[in-house]
């Protein structure tokens, strides 16, 4: 992929494409995802893959997908009303974006909500601040902890 950034991340460890299989079952599962980089060889992708083989929720899709959740360029998060139109135009599917606005502590409660992707619990969300900062988040579900499966 040229000069393009790819990179996975286990639950535990970043991993280079040569390392593992995520980064090569997000490109297959996303076929744009892979011109979107090489298109754009300074950006980095961040994002999720999801589906049956993946875990236990397989959200209603046949196979891994990939769906993005954000774009880190140089040093700094692009702003997200920049890079969801920028990754939607190429054809690279976003997260579903639950709510913009100020901080309040009711905004964790968003994660133990049911799923918007499938008829099933959410997993969690990602909370970041907007603009260039660097502050970033993965809020995991009660719910979604404390499944049996």
């Amino acid at each position: 992929l040229g000069r393009a950034r790819i990179f996975s991340r286990s639950r535990t460890v970043w991993k280079w494409p040569w390392e593992s299989n995520w980064w090569k079952t997000a490109l297959e599962g996303c076929p744009a995802l892979r011109l979107f980089l090489e298109d754009h060889p300074g950006l980095t992708v961040y994002g999720e893959v999801y589906g049956p083989g993946i875990q236990d929720l397989t959200y209603g899709v046949s196979g891994p997908t990939f769906a993005a959740f954000d774009i880190w360029i140089q040093d700094h998060w692009m702003p997200i009303e920049l890079s969801f139109p920028l990754l939607m135009r190429r054809g690279v599917p976003t997260v579903p974006v639950l709510y913009c606005g100020p901080y309040t502590p009711n905004l964790l409660a968003l994660a133990n909500n049911r799923s918007e992707l499938a008829p099933h619990l959410a997993e969690g969300i990602v909370v970041r601040k907007t603009g260039r900062e660097k502050v970033q988040l993965k809020v995991v579900s009660d719910l979604y902890l404390e499944r049996t499966t």
